[in-house]
């Protein structure tokens, strides 16, 4: 038997953080992915992002799998405020000022995402089927090592085999 098929092998894992990390710095990224360095704290920002995350899948799971009237009696808003409020207790300083900032514009958000007009353009649930939420993104690099990420909603085009992949992102500083 050959040693290969004897024990699985590790393969390294990549995901988009520590790529970007290590375009900007190679030595940091040794510092924080290899020597294990890094200090990870959550911040509003993430925070943030994962309330949003949460609310906007929570509704398009209820969309495509129940109906629009079952997505459309979701308090989103509400769904949003919970799951922030718990995601900034993880946070050690956080400014009272500024979440009140992020939670008013995060019903900005929300108010632009549920309108009727905008709903139907960018996720037409008589058009499209729901395949999944997260759906793990593996890709083999090179030398075993694979790239690993998150796709947050993957829609599939009903009768036809086209699909739509959704990156929801959300930023204080704009997008380019």
């Amino acid at each position: 038997m050959e040693e290969s098929n004897k024990m699985e092998i590790k393969k390294n894992r990549v995901s988009f953080s520590q790529y970007a990390t290590y375009l900007k710095c190679p030595n940091k990224w040794r510092l924080d992915y290899i020597l294990n360095l890094r200090q990870k704290e959550d911040n509003i920002n993430t925070t943030f992002g994962t309330a949003i995350h949460h609310a906007f899948q929570t509704y398009l799971t209820v969309l495509y799998k129940e109906s629009v009237t079952a997505a459309d009696s979701i308090d989103v808003k509400k769904l949003f405020q919970d799951k922030f409020a718990e995601e900034v207790k993880k946070i050690k300083q956080l400014d009272e000022s500024e979440y009140t900032d992020f939670v008013f514009d995060g019903h900005d958000i929300i108010d632009t995402f549920l309108k009727s007009a905008n709903r139907i353009k960018h996720f037409p649930h008589n058009e499209y089927e729901l395949v999944g939420i997260e759906i793990p993104l593996e890709i083999p690099i090179k030398n075993n090592v694979e790239f690993v990420g998150f796709v947050d909603i993957v829609l599939k085009e009903r009768n036809v085999e086209r699909y739509r992949i959704i990156d929801f992102k959300t930023s204080s500083t704009g997008w380019n």
